[in-house]
């Protein structure tokens, strides 16, 4: 050692030193550091969001359950990010760019904060911050260790320090180490429970919800009222019931959560109670069509006064129609549905004359969007749990000519879907998830339209549902055959 000291030219620097024995690597500009940051609130934006869902960690979440994603930041945010960006930004997928800042803002926004800037200043990174030294002598650079070397050092050292405790064990060692006690969540499922009941038939319908949870092991429980997690109410300490107002029919699947996570699950089934009709307005309260403007003469549709309103309104409204009932174990894997419907209004601001026809199940739906010709780049086909975009595929088959009514079938032969309009075939697709059994129909107009007719048909050809609205046709006891 003296000799390696007297041979030294120059002053003894430690940090010299030090860099060449672990090849500590200078820092790279602020603009790195940077980056390396918001790698760390990406970590903190994903938990965040996976503390939401109460779905756990997102690399075990399924296809659908980033539809479903999807569909809840839509919903909250306005803004539609593709299944395919949620599972980079997520970590389902290996994607190494940094994500858009528009994308993390839509995001920050889903979580409750104005963009990803201010979702950034109300988290800390003290815990996260690497260590950086800097060298006060000379003027030296500013380094850090090599995060590989320095974990190469950690894990030598762990396994030397295994070995030697192992080795000097004695003969007669006995662990005393106890089987892993049982989960607090699983305990606290264990003990809890979830009911909910319906106040009456109709819409909008007022359901309470009967739960109790050993508080003595939970922060924090919520009531989801279906599959979006955005839609949640805060239960306050004590409390043992809650009510939610459901605003239209369908089928529902409400949740327990308690600590961010999903603990109970209940069906919930909202039936119309005949047809219902109501107009889309701000914070999700509907307006609803009273009986003198239900017109149901040839076809469905509504009053000429209600017409004149909705040509009226400065931005676009959406129209629904909805009739959702027990059909009786109506198999979702093998039916038919025949429907005819035809938007009513063009406008400027409604020139596409977009319709959405969705068939739902007890598991999941099916949505086919309709417009004119020159729209359908804008359409978005939805399979239960599937996406087809027209941006990227050809959905010229689901163009339309307004001017006539257009006439709609849908057969499902052990989940082989074949889509007909206007007796011509325009898709054809297997479906990746069974729909249960079918309960309902939903028309939503952007702008107004009338529906001529709505059948529905069992495997064998049974007539499980009709809707004529008064006229002379009859629909026939078998299904058309193609």
């Amino acid at each position: 050692m003296q000799a390696i000291f007297s041979e030294r030219k120059y002053p003894y620097n430690p940090i010299q030193a030090c860099s060449k024995l672990f090849k500590c690597k200078n820092v790279a500009p602020e603009a790195n550091m940077e980056t390396h940051n918001d790698k760390i609130y990406l970590k903190k934006l994903r938990k965040a969001i996976e503390q939401k869902s109460g779905w756990g960690d997102s690399s075990q979440w399924t296809t659908q359950d980033f539809q479903t994603l999807n569909e809840a930041i839509l919903e909250a945010t306005q803004v539609n990010l593709s299944v395919t960006t949620l599972k980079r930004v997520l970590g389902k997928v290996q994607y190494n760019a940094q994500p858009r800042v528009s994308t993390l803002d839509a995001l920050s926004q889903f979580l409750g904060h104005q963009d990803w800037r201010s979702f950034k200043q109300t988290k800390t990174d003290s815990n996260t911050t690497s260590q950086v030294y800097s060298s006060s002598v000379g003027g030296n650079p500013t380094f850090r260790f090599s995060y590989k070397m320095l974990l190469i050092i950690v894990l030598i050292l762990g396994t030397i320090g295994g070995l030697i405790a192992l080795t000097n064990r004695p003969d007669n060692y006995k662990s005393t180490a106890e089987p892993p006690a049982q989960s607090n969540a699983r305990l606290i499922a264990n003990t809890a429970h979830f009911r909910i009941k319906k106040i009456s038939k109709g819409l909008p319908n007022t359901v309470v919800f009967d739960f109790g949870v050993d508080e003595s092991k939970v922060k924090k429980i919520q009531i989801q009222q279906s599959w979006d997690p955005s839609k949640r109410i805060d239960v306050q300490p004590g409390q043992q019931q809650a009510t939610c107002m459901y605003y239209y029919p369908g089928f529902y699947r409400a949740k327990l959560v308690v600590n961010d996570k999903i603990l109970k699950k209940q069906n919930l089934f909202i039936e119309s109670d005949g047809w219902v009709a109501a107009l889309d307005r701000p914070k999700g309260k509907p307006e609803y069509m009273l009986a003198d403007d239900l017109i149901k003469q040839n076809t469905l549709r509504v009053s000429e006064r209600i017409r004149q309103r909705i040509t009226q309104f400065e931005k676009p409204h959406t129209l629904n129609y909805c009739y959702f009932q027990d059909f009786g174990q109506l198999s979702g894997s093998d039916f038919t549905f025949e429907t005819g419907f035809r938007h009513t209004l063009r406008s400027g601001k409604l020139i596409c004359q977009q319709v959405k026809v969705s068939l739902v199940g007890t598991k999941g739906a099916v949505i086919l969007p309709f417009a004119i010709p020159g729209c359908v780049g804008e359409l978005g086909l939805y399979l239960n749990g599937e996406r087809v975009k027209g941006a990227t595929n050809d959905l010229s088959g689901f163009g339309c000519d307004f001017s006539t009514m257009q006439h709609l079938q849908v057969i499902n032969q052990r989940n082989l879907m074949l889509i007909y309009l206007n007796k011509q075939l325009i898709w054809t697709q297997r479906l990746k998830y069974n729909l249960g059994n079918m309960v309902g129909v939903r028309y939503r107009f952007i702008g107004d339209g009338e529906i001529d007719y709505v059948r529905y048909y069992r495997a064998n050809g049974e007539v499980a549902f009709q809707e004529e609205f008064e006229s002379n046709r009859k629909a026939s006891g078998t299904k058309v055959k193609k």
